[in-house]
């Protein structure tokens, strides 16, 4: 039986440092030799995807932002890109303006991710955009140091859109989630906690918004109908997991998940610090 394996990073495949620890990449290099179809599906860019990668012999496209791109670690090209329809983009951001709802907002063009901004960031938003504005990967267009109105920058062309993204007050965000619906019914809403401890601390969810198709579920079917698999098994620990997980032949979870990701898996196996998925991944390929 030909299978599919799919794992999200954070929380899940990378350790408590938010690496693939040397254990993990040693064992996931072994199974992909011995003929193990393996890639990831993560909320991330190539901006870290590329250097959290390093080291593992990838020979199939990464899952990226969601699900809502395919990026080849070798090539470093983009395909099966799913932007925004051009009205709902044009709503949100309209939304958000009359809101005083601060976000990123991602399009892609020409291979290129190019970052836009409504509204003043938060201290973590800064380090965010500090780690990414010199990055090959993406250009950065808007003032990040905020020296004039921050809500008055630049804004693309919604028909590039294929993600917005903010790191903002709970409270702040789910008063702003309703408005979503109201205003593009069907995107692909998400709203959670991230895991990182600044940022449960600072009372920080993340809030992200793609295209109605973006998920990683779709990703994850679409990949396994071009390589002709018979079986996918996903690994997911957090709420933009689900949707793959629920779709999946064999669903596992690392025992750090949340709850509700451990109630939907088939099977939850060891931590993420303790190599768990790469150590399934391997003892499965060599059964």
């Amino acid at each position: 039986m030909k299978t599919l394996y799919v794992s999200d990073l954070d929380g899940t495949l990378m350790d408590a440092r938010a690496q693939v620890s040397p254990v993990s990449r040693r064992m996931l290099n072994e199974a992909i030799a011995a003929g193990a179809l393996f890639t990831i599906a993560t909320a991330r860019t190539p901006a870290t995807v590329s250097a959290i990668l390093q080291g593992i012999d990838m020979r199939l496209d990464a899952i990226v932002m969601t699900g809502a791109a395919r990026w080849n670690p070798r090539t470093g090209l983009y395909s099966h890109v799913c932007h925004f329809p051009a009205h709902l983009a044009r709503a949100i951001i309209q939304a958000m303006l009359r809101c005083r709802y601060p976000a990123f907002i991602y399009t892609l063009t020409d291979n290129l991710i190019h970052i836009y901004r409504v509204g003043p960031m938060t201290e973590p938003e800064k380090e965010f955009i500090a780690w990414r504005e010199h990055t090959p990967y993406k250009r950065v267009e808007f003032d990040v140091s905020e020296s004039g109105d921050p809500w008055a920058g630049p804004l693309p062309d919604p028909a590039d859109v294929v993600l917005f993204y903010s790191l903002q007050p709970m409270e702040r965000l789910e008063a702003f989630y309703p408005e979503i619906e109201k205003v593009a019914p069907g995107v692909n809403a998400l709203h959670y906690i991230d895991g990182d401890p600044n940022n449960i601390s600072r009372g920080l969810g993340t809030l992200e918004i793609f295209a109605p198709d973006a998920t990683k579920a779709n990703a994850v079917r679409r990949l396994a109908h071009d390589l002709g698999v018979d079986r996918t098994v996903v690994f997911g620990d957090n709420v933009n997991d689900l949707s793959m997980l629920r779709s999946a032949d064999v669903a596992i979870a690392p025992e750090n998940a949340i709850p509700q990701v451990r109630a939907l898996a088939d099977k939850v196996i060891g931590h993420h610090a303790d190599d768990a998925v790469a150590r399934y991944i391997l003892q499965h390929t060599q059964a």
